[in-house]
């Protein structure tokens, strides 16, 4: 990066090569304190933008995933919240974080401003992403899953969650609770088994509950046909597409 330069509150610079980098030491700063990196920029060339850094317990810039972000090149500023999700876990001190900002081609040149730049610690804050029904359709009387996601865009690990589908009657039906098979404690998938018994579309409403507050509301819908009206094979990818349509319209 050329020199920086602090003026009208912001500090300039620009890129002087394909990789450009800009970083700064840290001391007394926990790794276990920091789930965000906040960086308030514009810049007059898109890229995208890396972070890197380096703790006690591990060697400069050895983490196995590395957070990018998107910076567009309207000249306009943004503030983008990149997670460092494998940097609450570690132990010790954070001691150096780098910032490769606007890495494209054609991005030798690009003027950057930086308002402000935030290492943060975020509580959890579980989001259900998806809810919707393994198939796109079924027949009247057959069994379907109903398949929720839920993502952590907070910090930190989730907390214990209570998810239940809505029924007619008593508590709601508790979600399982399925092993995730890219791992990790941002991600969380609950399923049910329902079983239609009328047929046209079928409303599923399911809430989500943690730390005592309010619960949050999703909602689905399976397309149920009657057995004899099951459509002839040449039209069931058009009733799979609209079924899946009205399915995430729900969700």
């Amino acid at each position: 990066m050329a020199r920086l330069q602090a003026t009208g509150g912001v500090v300039r610079t620009r890129a002087t090569g394909p990789d450009a980098w800009l970083g700064v030491a840290l001391d007394g700063v926990a790794a276990s304190n920091v789930t965000h990196l906040v960086v308030r920029m514009r810049s007059n060339q898109s890229g995208v933008c890396q972070v890197y850094y380096a703790t006690d317990s591990q060697s400069q810039y050895a983490q196995p995933f590395v957070p990018t972000f998107d910076c567009p090149g309207d000249n306009v500023f943004h503030e983008f919240v990149v997670a460092l999700d494998e940097l609450s876990s570690r132990p010790g001190m954070l001691r150096y974080v780098r910032l490769d900002p606007v890495n494209s081609a054609g991005g030798e040149a690009a003027e950057i401003e930086l308002d402000a730049i935030r290492l943060v610690d975020k509580p959890a804050c579980p989001l259900a992403t998806s809810f919707a029904p393994a198939r796109a359709w079924v027949r009247r009387g057959e069994r379907v899953t109903l398949r929720m996601e839920i993502m952590n865009v907070g910090g930190g690990a989730l907390p214990p969650l209570d998810v239940r589908l809505r029924t007619a009657h008593g508590p709601g039906l508790p979600g399982t609770l399925m092993a995730d098979p890219r791992g990790g404690a941002a991600r969380q998938v609950y399923t049910w088994m329902v079983q239609p018994r009328r047929a046209g579309l079928q409303q599923y409403r399911a809430e989500l509950q943690y730390a005592g507050r309010a619960p949050a509301l999703v909602e689905t819908l399976v397309l149920t046909v009657a057995p004899d009206a099951v459509p002839a094979p040449s039209g069931r990818r058009a009733c799979a597409r609209n079924a899946a349509a009205l399915a995430g319209t729900g969700g």
